[in-house]
């Protein structure tokens, strides 16, 4: 079968196309032993957004203190004043997470609150997941999921998976 000269140049420009395409799909690779900081797509609260930080391993290929804040499934009944994301129960912190590839995940990671409350304990369960990649040198986007369980004498509620998308950047 001979080919003609133009069907030629159309395979060349679909070969093309998807090399390229591929590498928009890829991840990039972190900047080692570089702190990063962002947002989550939390509602904002008294003006304050949701922050979530981590710092990337000398070697590049942890995140290492991974930590995020969110009001969760069970807010307090009163409106808080100033910033509900520092509270002892809004702050998740997740530890290390691999990097691969410029992509890193982590599931099932459980944190723990538990307040004395008159009759007994109210303790509160996150299990949280975490999916994400850097998009460039100094960039990470990706989602955190989780979901919460809440007991205490006469009490066991849950909720989730909620999600939320998140983007953080090297400073």
């Amino acid at each position: 079968m001979r080919f003609k000269p133009h069907s030629h140049r159309v395979a060349i420009a679909v070969a093309i196309a998807t090399l390229l395409s591929a590498g928009v799909a890829l991840a990039a690779s972190p900047k080692p032993g570089k702190q990063y900081s962002g947002t989550t797509s939390a509602q904002k609260v008294n003006g304050y957004s949701a922050p979530l930080s981590f710092k990337v391993s000398k070697s590049g290929k942890q995140l290492q203190g991974f930590q995020y804040a969110d009001e969760g499934c069970f807010p307090t009944m009163t409106q808080p004043s100033g910033n509900p994301f520092t509270s002892a129960g809004s702050v998740h912190s997740l530890g290390t997470i691999g990097v691969a590839g410029g992509k890193f995940s982590v599931k099932n990671v459980k944190t723990t609150l538990s307040l004395k409350i008159p009759g007994g304990t109210l303790k509160t369960v996150t299990t949280s997941a975490v999916k994400g990649k850097f998009t460039s040198a100094i960039k990470a986007t990706g989602t955190i999921t989780f979901s919460q369980t809440q007991t205490a004498p006469g009490l066991n509620h849950s909720c989730g998976p909620t999600t939320r998308t998140f983007t953080a950047t090297a400073h």
